[in-house]
């Protein structure tokens, strides 16, 4: 399934990417393009006053504590200045994988493990078809969460002796 399963609303919040790639200020690892909007709806006060129109990125670094920064590496926004966990950056579940409908890594795998399968990517293509998802708000990505949950389930099949998916 496509990683972008929604529809982003166009707003004169959201700012087009001047750089197409940059690297994290600590990780140096590549960072995700994440629109302004997404952050004005993670960042908890005083931080959300910093933003600017600069563009802006995610790093999914696991064990970077930096979750966005800007393409100039001049602004550098950690865990502690989200409202929420970032499931990929969390060492203790839960974590996190859909924000909008609340579907765990550890969800994935209890279904697994006691289904032989998860049908968690039907339900959350069910309510996206249905247009109750607010990706671009809700998840720290500002994107789709498919993705993240398809990846979760061919790890938990991995090392749960490849069982079968309904997805």
């Amino acid at each position: 399934m496509a990683d972008e399963c929604c529809e982003v609303p166009n707003t004169s919040e959201k700012k087009q990417k001047s750089a197409t790639v940059s690297l994290c200020p600590r990780c140096e690892k590549k960072g995700l393009p994440v629109d302004i909007l997404t952050l004005r709806h993670q960042l908890k006060p005083p931080r959300n006053f910093e933003i600017n129109e600069s563009a802006y990125f995610f790093c999914r670094t696991h064990d970077c504590p930096v979750v966005y920064f800007s393409a100039d590496g001049k602004r550098v926004f950690e865990k502690n200045d989200l409202r929420l966990r970032v499931g990929v950056k969390e060492t203790s579940a839960p974590h996190d994988l859909c924000y909008c409908f609340g579907f765990t890594k550890e969800m994935i795998e209890e279904d697994i493990q006691k289904n032989g399968k998860t049908d968690i990517p039907l339900k959350i293509s069910t309510e996206v078809k249905a247009g109750n998802c607010a990706c671009e708000y809700k998840n720290p990505k500002g994107s789709c969460c498919l993705g993240d949950i398809q990846s979760a389930i061919q790890h938990a099949k991995a090392t749960m002796g490849g069982v079968q998916s309904a997805a």
